[in-house]
């Protein structure tokens, strides 16, 4: 299976945090966790040899995602997309 080996660009924040990372065999994906209103999502993408993204996995994949409560407070709200982020990052390992 492939590692993690660069973080390309990260963005944090409470409503919507993404992560662009890339594999020791050169695959790139897109991690994207957000929460809101009534909703938690997690969702993993590839990016394609065209640049463009194809979603591979969300939250019902990933074993270890916990869901993000939208009245939470912002700091909780981050540190939930936080650990959604690296159960993505453990779960591209696991499968690629």
């Amino acid at each position: 299976m492939g590692k993690i080996v660069k973080t390309l660009v990260k963005s944090e924040q409470p409503l919507y945090s993404s992560e662009t990372v890339v594999n020791d065999k050169g695959d790139k994906f897109k991690i994207v966790a957000e929460n809101g209103n009534c909703y938690s999502h997690l969702r993993i993408y590839i990016y394609t040899k065209n640049g463009d993204t194809c979603m591979v996995a969300n939250e019902y994949d990933i074993p270890v995602y916990n869901e993000v409560k939208y009245y939470h407070s912002d700091e909780e709200r981050l540190d939930g997309n936080r650990a959604n982020l690296v159960a993505a990052e453990a779960y591209i390992e696991n499968v690629w």
